[in-house]
């Protein structure tokens, strides 16, 4: 073959690699600079995203408050990237930057920055993932209003607050501790102080049941001898006059028995001292 025939063959082979590198980096370029916000809705398909402040009896008996939150994530227009390919690192590494993302609460008089998630390597193909802080928005809550919505936008509150920066509307909403013996759990309108009350007078409106269903479920044998000696019954607890006061305590035939939640959750030293204090209910 001709030396000139060889030169205009590598000069061909050349331009089409040249330009199919040049698209590989326009294609990922896009792909990074016009990302895709999507809220995760912890709460279902096609329901509104949700900040959930929950309630719940720790392994101590105390009843501690928590937070969930549903993340933000900013997908990558045209999906995942091998992240080894060098046109994709090249647009990642000159356009992608962490954004700026906060809930609204109250209009501007409460803003709670969130945070990038950085604990795994899956979002370096994909995007970035952003989260509430949780430990912060419990501690700066306001505890005497309700709160029915928290507004998510790009920014500061204080700046873009009034602009058309909203990603989506937050639902706030208070969970009740998962007690059997309940059937609403769900408390959306209301103050964080009314829903630790309520919480805690429900926990301790429980006849006992509840401290002792704890402590079987965590296998706490030890807790479980302190309640039981206590005075807590080991058949359940009998229907008493704040049972018949309060609409959301079922019937005591749909309370399963200590004895029951522990065959059911595989304690069988709860099961054996419970049997020796005289349990039947749940054979």
């Amino acid at each position: 073959m001709p030396i000139g025939s060889i030169s205009k063959s590598l000069k061909a082979l050349f331009f089409l690699l040249l330009v199919g590198c040049i698209g590989g980096f326009i294609y990922f370029s896009i792909s990074v600079c016009f990302p895709v916000l999507k809220v995760n809705e912890h709460a279902g398909i096609g329901q509104k995203p949700s900040i959930r402040v929950f309630f719940r009896v720790d392994h101590n008996m105390m009843l501690q408050s928590g937070v969930r939150a549903s993340t933000l994530a900013v997908h990558y227009r045209f999906g995942g990237h091998n992240g080894f390919n060098p046109l994709y690192t090249t647009a990642r590494n000159l356009f992608d930057k962490t954004r700026k993302f906060a809930f609204c609460i109250d209009g501007v008089q409460k803003s709670f920055p969130l945070k990038e998630d950085h604990s795994g390597d899956w979002w370096y193909e994909r995007g970035r993932e952003y989260y509430l802080d949780e430990e912060e928005f419990l501690r700066r809550l306001p505890k005497h209003r309700i709160i029915k919505e928290a507004l998510l936008i790009e920014g500061d509150c204080a700046e873009n607050y009034d602009d058309n920066t909203s990603i989506a509307g937050y639902d706030i909403y208070y969970l009740m501790p998962k007690l059997d013996s309940y059937y609403d759990q769900k408390f959306p309108h209301t103050t964080f102080d009314q829903a630790r009350q309520e919480a805690t007078k429900r926990t301790k409106n429980d006849a006992g049941y509840t401290q002792l269903s704890t402590a079987i479920t965590n296998n706490a044998l030890d807790a479980v001898k302190v309640l039981v000696t206590s005075g807590a019954s080991v058949n359940g607890p009998v229907l008493g006059d704040q049972d018949k006061k309060d609409p959301h305590l079922r019937p005591p035939k749909f309370r399963p028995s200590p004895l029951k939640i522990a065959l059911s959750k595989g304690h069988d030293e709860i099961a054996e001292y419970l049997l020796q204090q005289g349990a039947k209910d749940g054979l």
